[in-house]
């Protein structure tokens, strides 16, 4: 049984066509804390996979004291990219995208980004 969270979409076409047409073979889980849930019980046995981006599922593993518990072992080769965004209503909105961006570099020269990033258990999206 393989785990997800109800209602994502999982990006990559071989992976939703596999939830889409096997669903007695997928738990499609809602409500509180759902990857925190799922985590839980693939640790117990319940599920043999679940299916998550892999920072955010090592960064809540990590913050749920579970790392040793859960390995990553598998991607797909689907990327997505994140966004920063800022609402084109706030006056300040182009400011803080600027300082958002010069901060950011600052911090990589620095040193302080990497720092954050072991910190949280990420990878930096640069070196990949």
């Amino acid at each position: 049984m393989i785990g997800i969270i109800k209602g994502y979409d999982y990006v990559d076409p071989t992976v939703m066509d596999y939830i889409n047409q096997n669903p007695e073979n997928v738990l499609a889980i809602t409500g509180e804390k759902p990857l925190e849930r799922l985590i839980e019980m693939l640790i117990n046995g319940r599920l043999t996979a679940i299916i998550e981006d892999k920072i955010v599922l090592e960064y809540k593993a990590k913050q749920m004291g579970k790392s040793d518990q859960v390995k990553v072992s598998g991607t797909t080769s689907a990327v997505i990219d994140v966004y920063s965004s800022f609402s084109p209503k706030n006056p300040k909105s182009e400011e803080y995208a600027k300082i958002l961006s010069e901060e950011t570099l600052k911090m990589r020269k620095s040193g302080r980004l990497q720092e954050l990033l072991e910190r949280y258990g990420i990878q930096d999206w640069q070196a990949q």
